[in-house]
């Protein structure tokens, strides 16, 4: 995918879902906060396009699984999965 195929699709979605992994919050101090810093920005510029914007920590996935085992037994595609968890963090953000 181009990265102006990305941007059109950044441009038209409503919600945003921002995967960060362990890798990207943890090591070298200076390149964790220059990539913080940058995602703070990023995040900032779509709250002002007035996007809905989900982060998503490898803690998050934890609970995640935590919260879908529950439904043990059953499998979920991703998709599935992650608007499950994006309908839990409205309900507890409003």
């Amino acid at each position: 995918m181009k990265r102006s195929d990305l941007n059109s699709y950044i441009r038209n979605a409503k919600r945003i879902v921002v995967k960060v992994g362990s890798a990207r919050v943890s090591g070298d101090e200076k390149l964790m906060n220059d990539f913080l810093f940058s995602l703070v920005g990023d995040i900032r510029q779509l709250f002002d396009d007035k996007k809905e914007v989900i982060l998503v920590s490898s803690g998050a996935v934890a609970q995640g699984k935590k919260i879908m085992s529950d439904y043990s037994g059953k499998t979920f595609d991703k998709k599935t999965i992650i608007e499950s968890l994006a309908e839990k963090f409205k309900e507890y953000s409003h």
